[in-house]
């Protein structure tokens, strides 16, 4: 699921009344959010990621990343050649 900023926001503007209800300074719960589990989310980020207040930090998923990448790698596995390999 992509979590864009609309959704960001939305998230802010509900932590803010949990918080105002529960007596909590407003602000007091941040934000993390992992960022790059999927190819596409990795190019999503160079259009200008995601801003608000409450987000202190993106994360990296790489495991997701991993697995979304590994048929490409097999395919560009690259050929290393040594000088005393023949």
């Amino acid at each position: 699921m992509r979590i864009g900023q609309e959704q960001v926001d939305t998230i802010g503007h509900y932590l803010s009344a949990l918080e105002a209800r529960e007596g909590l300074p407003i602000g007091s719960i941040r934000l993390l959010a992992i960022a790059t589990e999927t190819p596409a989310a990795v190019l999503a980020l160079s259009g200008g990621g995601l801003s608000h207040p409450r987000l202190f930090g993106l994360l990296w998923g790489a495991e997701d990343l991993s697995r979304s990448l590994a048929p490409l790698a097999r395919e560009m596995r690259p050929v290393v050649t040594h000088p005393h390999s023949r």
